[in-house]
């Protein structure tokens, strides 16, 4: 019986943490829960005026604001990544042009962050009259995550805190 319990308690809440993080706004409502849990306690599985159901579910909702504002600052850090790389590739093919002193550090740098980025990308797509489009097509990428995936994050996160 104590299994069983828990197992319908635990269905819940994880049903409730969908709901939220997906936005699905009749079931994260609280109310809805509520009548979700009255059903369930038909069945003599849970208590509903046990305390420990409550600071379950108050439990619940701090768990999705830190997971809100972690995705929030997640979203963050990736913008810079991505801020970053586009910077470099573009120091990157700015310096192809000018044929600059090999042994400056800031090239060397520059070498050493956007190789990594332009090789694989250098390796599959060959070069179309002599131009190398591997930094574009890398540019291409960075601006597609960066207006993919951040604003996903960011709504994800904005969500969360805000319930819906």
């Amino acid at each position: 019986m104590r299994r069983l319990l828990y197992l319908a308690w635990a269905i819940s809440i994880v049903f409730y943490v969908i709901a939220v993080a997906y936005g699905d706004h009749w079931f994260a409502r609280s109310d809805s829960l509520m009548v979700l849990l009255g059903a369930i306690s038909e069945f003599k599985l849970i208590d509903l005026q046990s305390n420990r159901l409550a600071s379950a579910l108050h439990g619940v909702g701090r768990l999705m604001y830190i997971l809100g504002y972690f995705l929030q600052a997640m979203a963050g850090v990736i913008h810079v990544v991505l801020m970053t790389v586009m910077i470099v590739v573009i120091a990157r093919a700015v310096l192809s042009w000018v044929s600059p002193d090999p042994h400056n550090p800031i090239v060397r740098l520059i070498n050493q962050f956007s190789e990594p980025l332009l090789f694989p990308v250098r390796k599959r797509v060959s070069y179309i009259g002599g131009i190398d489009l591997s930094p574009l097509i890398v540019l291409l990428a960075v601006m597609f995550l960066d207006n993919f995936l951040v604003p996903t994050l960011q709504r994800m996160a904005f969500q969360m805190t805000q319930g819906g």
